[in-house]
């Protein structure tokens, strides 16, 4: 389980270095399950948090329940 998330996050890394131009690592890309649910208190979470694409949540989540 581990893995498949973790490549889903680095897929997310590579594409957001390209997007916004910066760079984050594998530990900087925690997720939070309120994330999904609360949407409003998502803006404190941090950088990482807020490059993200409501998609992009979907997808770490989906790697995660598979």
């Amino acid at each position: 389980m581990e893995r498949e998330v973790s490549q889903v996050k680095r897929d997310l890394i590579a594409r957001l270095r390209r997007e916004v131009g910066r760079q984050f690592e594998l530990a900087d890309c925690e997720v939070k399950s309120n994330w999904r649910r609360n949407t409003s208190a998502c803006a404190k979470d941090g950088a990482f948090r807020n490059a993200l694409h409501p998609e992009d949540i979907e997808d770490i989540a989906g790697a995660y329940f598979r």
